[in-house]
């Protein structure tokens, strides 16, 4: 578990200064969304080796890099609009946290019905892929704000 906290810090770091650096949203939903998917199962499926380590360190990496970009996303859309942004903002961690808390119970309920852990734990390593999904959906980055003032590429001073 170490491995995928420290590569979670190091993709939280990297992912808040191309955040900073960047307009487009999309990939840093896309990218990790499709890694999270396959990196899951990999942790899942390969024998204690030196690729389990690397697929916990891609897996650690891409559940974490989206975050600040994710968080990122209500500012740009409703640029005017605090009250939005924070209900946007609650809804995403209430969702998150909502499907963390019932992601255990779910697999244990599964591995009851099937006698083991891997089938609802590679549910919920594809459900990874519902990040890449919705990156797709999404909309591209609005480059006016609200009432059409233009939104600057650089990083506020």
């Amino acid at each position: 578990m170490g491995i995928l906290s420290l590569a979670g810090l190091v993709a939280l770091v990297l992912g808040s200064l191309l955040t900073a650096r960047t307009r487009k949203r999309r990939p840093f939903l896309i990218i990790p969304g499709i890694v999270t998917g396959f990196a899951g199962i990999a942790v899942l499926l390969l024998p204690d080796s030196v690729a389990l380590y690397i697929a916990l360190a891609f897996l650690g990496f891409a559940c974490w890099f989206y975050l600040p970009a994710l968080l990122t996303i209500p500012m740009d859309m409703y640029p005017n609009n605090p009250r939005r942004v924070s209900l946007v903002s609650a809804t995403l961690m209430s969702i998150g946290g909502i499907a963390s808390s019932v992601a255990p119970p779910t697999v244990g309920a599964i591995a009851d019905l099937t006698g083991s852990l891997v089938p609802g734990l590679v549910a919920c390593a594809a459900l990874g892929w519902t990040l890449a999904i919705a990156g797709v959906l999404m909309p591209p980055t609005p480059t006016t704000g609200q009432h059409g003032t233009p939104v600057s590429d650089s990083v506020s001073k």
